[in-house]
């Protein structure tokens, strides 16, 4: 009897180690560690990756940008009226209805009309992925669209007047698009920084790139052209020293 108790015993003493309570607690404590470690990182991750993708989206733009000037005797296209609906009167030469046809797109009052208005989250040239805030009420529409681009409104003074390409006087530093947020289809300095305290900017030359707050940003006393020019800047929202606002 003694000898079959020692052979079960050693049998049993041969299976496969069992976890302690406090091992599996030291496991997942560790897992825990890991875990706090790795996701941050990944959302950064994440970030940068969507950061890339509205860079590629402004130098979308500015590539049509620069097709529409060269169609146009060098001027930039129109801004656009918010006040009034993107498929009536001056909005029909607008930015959002000119320049999309030269990346084979359909201008942004088509996308309303036909029930596609970009919204963020959509994988859309007019949408930057790191908008995720719905846009807040009334429901965007043909009379109040929403925007996550916009167009230097320093390149279309107020008026009938536009300037032209050929009169920007630093034209790899001067700005045409913005990242912004809002019913307004333009912006300046007021652009959204949201990218590690950068914001994509495309620029009168056709390139793109992200540009910090502190290189973009004017306090008010400065939104003018010529105080923007009174010292070095290292991009412009003016295209030449005394452009009217």
């Amino acid at each position: 009897m003694d000898v079959m108790k020692g052979k079960w015993a050693k049998r049993a003493s041969s299976g496969p180690p069992s976890f302690t309570l406090i091992e599996l607690l030291v496991v997942i404590a560790v897992i825990a560690i890991l875990a706090a470690l790795l996701l941050p990182a990944l959302a950064k991750a994440k970030e940068k990756a969507r950061a890339v993708k509205s860079l590629s989206n402004v130098k979308q733009w500015v590539y049509a940008f620069h097709m529409y000037e060269d169609d146009n005797e060098d001027y930039f296209p129109y801004e656009g009226d918010p006040f009034t609906a993107v498929n009536i009167g001056s909005n029909l030469d607008a930015w959002y209805n000119v320049a999309p046809v030269y990346m084979v797109l359909p201008p942004l009052k088509d996308l309303y009309i036909m029930g596609s208005r970009p919204l963020p989250g959509q994988n859309s040239v007019f949408v930057c992925p790191s908008v995720r805030d719905q846009p807040p009420p009334p429901p965007v529409s043909l009379s109040n669209p929403y925007f996550m681009y916009g167009f230097n409104n320093r390149m279309d003074p107020n008026g009938p007047g536009r300037f032209k390409r050929n009169e920007v006087i630093y034209p790899s530093d001067t700005i045409t698009f913005t990242e912004m947020d809002g019913r307004f289809p333009s912006a300046t300095w007021q652009s959204s920084p949201r990218h590690n305290r950068r914001a994509n900017l495309g620029f009168v030359d056709g390139h793109a790139a992200p540009i910090h707050t502190n290189d973009f940003g004017r306090a008010p006393s400065e939104d003018n052209s010529n105080s923007e020019f009174s010292v070095g800047r290292r991009v412009y929202w003016f295209p030449y020293k005394g452009a009217p606002n």
